[in-house]
Parts: C-alpha cells; sequence; structure tokens
C-alpha cells in the first residue's frame, strides 16, 4: 500500500504513517482492516487487507456506475465491491475473529476470509461469478489439520446447486444476498 501510494502522490510516506492513516480511516468507519491469518505470516503489520464500509463514497469519488447484477454486471469489478461488503459484514459481527489467508509465493492458495471461533477456523471464499468454482485456496486450508476448519463457505452471486464431491463436501455455498440477511 505504501508503494501504491507513492505512485500516485509526491509526498513520500512511511510505514508508520501509512499504519496511521489507516487507523484514522477505520475509526471514522470508512474501512475495515482485515489482518492476516497468524499461522501464515510473519510480519502482520506488513500486509493487511482493506474493506470499504461505504461503496456510496467510491462511486461518487470514482464517478462510476458498477452494477452488481445485470447483463452489463463488470464481474470482476463487482466482486472486489461484494468482497468488501462481505468483509465489513463479518467484521461487525460482535466476539467473531476476522483475518485472511494471503497468497503464497506463487500467488495461489489465497483465502478471502477467515472466520475465528474460539479454537475453529472457517474460510470463506467470495466468487461472485455466474459459474463460480471452489478456489485450491479453500480446499487446501480445508485439509490442513492444523488450522482446525470443520467447514468452509463459498460466497456466490446467486444461489447454485452443487454435486459433492469428496473433496468438497465440506465446503457449503451461499448467496450473498442470502448471507447478508442473517444479521
Amino acid at each position: 500500500l505504501q508503494r501504491e501510494l507513492h505512485s500516485v502522490s509526491s509526498v513520500t510516506l512511511t510505514a508508520e504513517k501509512v499504519r496511521i492513516l489507516l487507523d484514522f480511516f477505520e475509526q471514522s468507519m470508512l474501512i475495515k482492516v482485515v489482518k492476516p491469518f497468524e499461522h501464515r505470516i510473519r510480519n502482520a503489520r506488513e500486509c493487511v487487507k482493506i474493506c470499504l464500509c461505504d461503496h456510496a463514497i467510491r462511486k461518487a469519488r470514482m464517478k462510476e456506475n458498477i452494477p452488481l447484477y445485470g447483463a452489463t454486471a463488470n464481474a470482476d469489478m463487482a466482486g472486489y465491491i461484494i468482497e468488501g461488503i462481505v468483509g465489513t459484514f463479518f467484521s461487525s459481527v460482535k466476539n467473531l475473529g476476522v483475518s485472511y489467508f494471503p497468497a503464497d509465493k506463487n500467488k495461489s492458495n489465497e483465502v478471502d476470509f477467515i472466520l475465528e471461533i474460539g479454537d475453529h477456523h472457517i474460510p470463506v471464499e467470495v466468487k461472485y461469478s455466474n459459474n463460480p468454482n471452489f478456489g485450491p485456496g479453500l480446499k487446501e486450508f480445508l485439509n490442513k489439520a492444523a488450522y482446525n476448519a470443520p467447514f468452509g463457505l463459498l460466497i456466490t452471486k446467486d444461489d447454485i446447486q452443487t454435486d459433492f464431491s469428496a473433496d468438497t463436501k465440506k465446503i457449503i455455498p451461499i448467496s450473498v444476498k442470502r448471507l447478508l440477511l442473517l444479521k
């Protein structure tokens, strides 16, 4: 984030200034900062995921309309927006730890969110498309006994019917609409 901010601004920002700004925006309820899963990364301060709380501010600033449904929907951008909404939703649940599983060196096996309930960890992957697939990160996380994951969630655009095979029987698909109605 520090490099990206420096590339669009002539102001030099230190890592400490970036942390202060992120803390300010989080306390202002503009963003939610999601830290990496403790078992995956050595320096959690270096790598965070940012979930924008109010997408109307983004829409006004960027002057672009991103439809979430319909034929004109930009699937990639809509997916990023929905991922932020889901992250903000999970972060607002009391007594629920929320982190994410960063990608490894090969840029694979990322899991969007990890819900921490006691000593159990529930991996959550957001696949906002018409034909969602089970990501390798979700399967890998579920297969590691050390992570103590009884099941995983696949957040989808619409309700889907799944053929549960041996490697996906612990993955529960739920549409984003149904998930957001749970609170």
